[in-house]
């Protein structure tokens, strides 16, 4: 059993498919002063950790990148129609940082994802946020829901898109049992490996694009 430091359904949706058994502990810190995400995880984890019991925790934090600036979630429907519009017809970055560990020792790790999209239309645009699922995305921008038929193309791992890397994920869960009963002085690994869910969800939003 590990802690999600998150409550995000969708981090939660990916553990259940890799069969994780979690419990999700949501953690409230004040992400406005920051747009580093591997910021934003670690001091999530950090926090979480602290009444973990010494159990293994996994922190994640997600933002959406365009022309070099970090897209948070939306603060009202005029903020979210203007980011959505900034993003129409380019190359975003979805960035995802993960922090997995104990108190022990922590394994951290960034993905970053290349995602074009489509020039959206004025009116795709309003009859996308009157859905009403763009409130919690960064970017305001739910690629693996409602905005998928925005997406023109994908580089690089879907689930990170979605808000949690499983190429790292499931790779990192293995080695971070050791933490859980042994002093390793370990803040950064670096792991490239890719999980065949990445191209199963990957596949299923460009049918859902075309």
């Amino acid at each position: 059993m590990i802690l999600l430091a998150s409550g995000s359904p969708r981090r939660a949706a990916l553990l259940t498919q890799l069969g994780v058994a979690f419990e999700a502990v949501p953690v409230n810190i004040d992400e406005s002063f920051s747009s580093d995400v591997r910021d934003i995880a670690r001091r999530k984890f950090d926090r979480a950790v602290v009444e973990s019991d010494g159990k293994i925790v996994l922190a994640a934090d997600t933002l959406v990148w365009s022309n070099g600036v970090a897209l948070a979630k939306p603060q009202d429907h005029a903020h979210a129609s203007a980011m959505v519009q900034s993003c129409s017809g380019e190359t975003i970055e979805v960035r995802t940082a993960v922090c997995i560990g104990t108190g022990s020792g922590v394994l951290e790790h960034q993905v970053t994802t290349k995602v074009r999209l489509k020039t959206i239309a004025a009116a795709a645009i309003e009859t996308y946020l009157a859905g009403g699922t763009a409130w919690d995305k960064a970017g305001a921008l739910d690629l693996q829901g409602q905005a998928a038929p925005f997406v023109a193309e994908v580089t690089g791992c879907w689930t990170n898109v979605v808000g949690l890397p499983i190429c790292f994920v499931q790779v990192a869960l293995d080695q971070a049992t050791t933490l859980a009963t042994t002093d390793i002085d370990t803040e950064q690994r670096r792991v490239t490996t890719c999980d065949l869910l990445c191209v199963r969800e990957s596949n299923a939003v460009a049918k859902l694009s075309r």
